[in-house]
């Protein structure tokens, strides 16, 4: 998928005063890892919370299906 590419600080990319545009498949899977649910307004259930389900010590199975599952519903 072809998108405004971000920064590793997640601020837009600009290059020679445009924004850079490219792949951002991987960027946009960062995003759904690391997003809360509520923080995509047009998707609101979308978000794995990772740093959450970590702290909780859930399973890597637990993990797996939530981050399985969220992929899939992002499209």
């Amino acid at each position: 998928m072809s998108d405004i590419l971000l920064t590793a600080e997640n601020d837009i990319s600009i290059l020679n005063g445009d924004f850079q545009v490219g792949d951002s498949s991987q960027q946009e899977i960062e995003s759904v890892l690391i997003a809360f649910k509520g923080e995509f307004k047009n998707t609101p259930l979308l978000g794995v919370e990772i740093f959450r389900m970590l702290k909780a010590r859930n399973t890597r199975q637990a993990i797996t299906r939530e981050v399985n599952e969220q992929l899939k519903y992002d499209g």
